[in-house]
Order: C-alpha cells, then structure tokens, then sequence
C-alpha cells in the first residue's frame, strides 16, 4: 500500500507543477495579448484556467488517493498516532469525493483538512529522530 501511495504522491507532484507552470505561462501570454486582441486575451485565459483546474486544481481525486493510502499504509505500519492516520483517511477520502461537483465545498474541506493534516505529519516528522 505504501508503493501505491508513493506512486500516486509522484503522480500528484507532477500534476501540481505541470499546473503551476501552466497558470504562469498562461497569465503571462494573456497579458501580452491584452495590448493586441482583448477577445483573444478572454479565450485564452479561459482556457489556461481550464487547463490549470483540470491538472491540478478542479478535481482532488489523486491528491486524495494519495493521503488515503499513504493513510492506510500509516494504520497497517502503527508508526504514528493513529487519530493521524484516521484524519488522513478523511482527509483523503474528501479528495476523492471532490468528483461530485454536485455537493459544495467539497474541495474546499478537502483543502483545509489536508492544510491541517500536512502541518500534523511534518511536526510528528520533526519530531521524530
């Protein structure tokens, strides 16, 4: 289970600087087209938006695969506290379940729970010899 999380940790991380590049690529061309073409600005900061959201901002389901098992693999393991552990898989499963568009601040929930959880892990990482 471990293997998998890390797998999908890899998937993730390259996702979200695959996102970030395209957002300040994106942002940096639609503004040098502001002075030439303000409709060829809008399309083409829609579709940087577009773009950058579905790498890595508009749905969480690998983030959240990623917490839920590397979450998983921290309950088999017992090698932090285990409430750690059980809000990953909150947290994790939050991530997953931002495929509903349908329930509001789903990503949101997902994003302040995994704000907490991140600051959790890297103290009991700290901590830890």
């Amino acid at each position: 289970v471990a293997a998998l999380a890390e797998r999908f940790g890899n998937i993730w991380v390259m996702l979200m600087m695959a996102s970030g590049m395209v957002a300040l690529v994106g942002m940096n061309m639609t503004l040098r087209l502001l002075d030439t073409s303000t409709d060829q600005a809008l399309a083409l900061y829609n579709t940087s938006n577009l773009l950058t959201n579905a790498l890595g901002g508009g749905i969480e389901l690998v983030g959240g695969l990623w917490v839920l098992l590397l979450s998983i693999a921290g309950l088999q393991q017992q090698r932090f506290a285990k409430a750690l552990h059980l809000l990953g898989l909150i947290v994790g499963s939050l991530g997953i379940f931002t495929l509903l568009h349908t329930v509001p601040y789903l990503k949101d929930a997902f994003g302040i729970t995994q704000l907490i959880w991140f600051i959790w892990l890297g103290v009991v990482l700290l901590r830890t010899p």
